[in-house]
């Protein structure tokens, strides 16, 4: 029985092993397509249509709303809450033995963190202000907003016992990095591509951090056996 329980979890790792490996492939050539519009010029009609529909929706309301939103989605923050939310992994929820993936998920928000400026540099995408002299692509809000809300969802969501909350929480880790994507594009403050980069980036460090962490309980419970 045990034999017949050991070779289905191996089993089981192995297709979560594909099933990462498909989907990193997956965003890999999404992010390689992405650049390839932006370089080619592919994307502005959809980067002007999404800007122009924001603009219509501008009063002074809707503007100190998107701007609440754009505070709490500054990437400096999100940085450290993420990583208070991986240690409250470690330290509180973390069972016996279940220690390395929440060090990865701290190790996935600091990679994103280092990573984005140094994409920002080798792509040189001009900023929508032409008066700023930063570069636009990928956004750094987007990418941290995604990493924190699914690294919040991830660390959380087990520990809810209410369905309904589950629920909640879903929606509003969906939601957040939405609303903070796009109200980059409202302030103009980037164009709505850098914020699919964004979370297409961070998409992608995320998974190779759930295949390390697959692969490694592979290979563990291989040498044990």
């Amino acid at each position: 029985m045990d034999n017949f329980v050991t070779e289905s979890n191996r089993k089981n790792k192995h297709n979560k092993i594909f099933v990462n490996t498909i989907f990193l492939l997956l965003m890999g050539f999404a992010f390689a397509g992405l650049i390839l519009l932006i370089k080619s010029g592919g994307i502005d009609g959809f980067d002007s249509t999404v800007y122009d529909s924001l603009r219509s929706l501008k009063s002074h309301t809707t503007k100190q709303i998107v701007k609440f939103l754009g505070g709490i989605g500054d990437p400096q923050v999100n940085l450290y809450l993420g990583l208070a939310i991986a240690a409250l992994g470690i330290v509180v929820f973390a069972n016996r033995g279940g220690y390395f993936k929440y060090i990865l998920y701290a190790a996935a928000i600091l990679i994103v963190s280092f990573l984005n400026p140094l994409l920002k540099e080798v792509f040189k995408r001009p900023h929508p202000d032409a008066e700023v002299d930063k570069f636009s692509f990928p956004s750094s809000h987007a990418a941290m907003a995604f990493m924190f809300y699914l690294v919040l969802y991830i660390v959380i969501n087990k520990h809810i016992k209410m369905k309904v909350g589950r629920i909640a929480l879903a929606v509003f880790c969906i939601i957040m990095p939405i609303l903070i994507g796009f109200s980059r594009v409202y302030l103009t403050n980037h164009y709505a591509s850098d914020i699919i980069g964004g979370y297409l980036e961070s998409s992608i460090i995320f998974t190779i951090m759930l295949l390390v962490n697959n692969i490694v309980k592979c290979f563990s419970e291989k040498n044990k056996s």
